[in-house]
Order: structure tokens, then C-alpha cells, then sequence
């Protein structure tokens, strides 16, 4: 009997601030794809004038207000995402909360 995973892209659904998240890791160079884990990690990161980053940032609190001069940044697993849940721009990340595959398994006698 087979399980199905649901992935969302991050594109669509941003990964919530402190979850723990299993995604997929691409590797076009090699044609590879393996699972990962990560603890997401949400960031406000200061620009200047320009829209350049400073240097400097602070920690993401659920609720607060954005603090003046900075952008909202999504860490999974070392790679930066935008606001918008892209990679530099471009690219994505597929995930899923550990919890729902953990209860997918259960569900599944595994």
C-alpha cells in the first residue's frame, strides 16, 4: 500500500517560524534528491537606503511589528528565502512539517 507525502513549495506556503520541517535537497549538477531535516528559523535582516543588506538583523517574534530598515528572511537549513519564498530570487524549496509525515506513518502502520 503506498504513502503519500504532501510537499508544498515555498512559493506558495512560507514554512512556519520554528518548525521542524523534512525537504527536499536538489542537486541539478549531480541529478540527485535526497530528504532533509531542518529547524526553520524566520529573521528580520536590515538593508540600507538601497535595498543592500547591512550586515545586520534580528530575531523574527510572532506578532511583532517589522522593524524599520529590514526585510523578512526564512533560514531552512543554511538557505535564505525571501518574503516570497524564493531562493536568490528564483528557485524554491519543497517541504513538509515532520509532524504530518510522522502522523502519515503512523496512519499507515509503519
Amino acid at each position: 500500500m503506498p504513502i503519500t507525502f504532501e510537499f508544498n513549495k515555498s512559493t506558495e506556503i512560507l514554512p512556519p517560524h520554528g518548525a521542524e520541517v523534512i525537504y527536499v535537497d536538489s542537486s541539478p549538477f549531480y541529478s540527485t534528491y535526497e530528504f532533509k531535516f531542518a529547524q526553520v528559523e524566520w529573521q528580520w535582516d536590515f538593508v540600507d537606503e538601497e535595498g543592500h543588506p547591512t550586515g545586520s538583523s534580528c530575531t523574527y517574534e510572532p506578532g511583532e511589528e517589522q522593524p524599520e530598515g529590514s526585510e523578512l528572511i526564512i533560514i531552512v537549513d543554511g538557505r535564505c528565502l525571501d518574503k516570497d519564498g524564493k531562493i536568490d530570487g528564483e528557485g524554491c524549496i519543497l517541504w513538509a512539517l515532520c509532524d504530518a509525515v510522522d502522523q502519515a506513518l503512523t496512519d499507515a502502520g509503519v
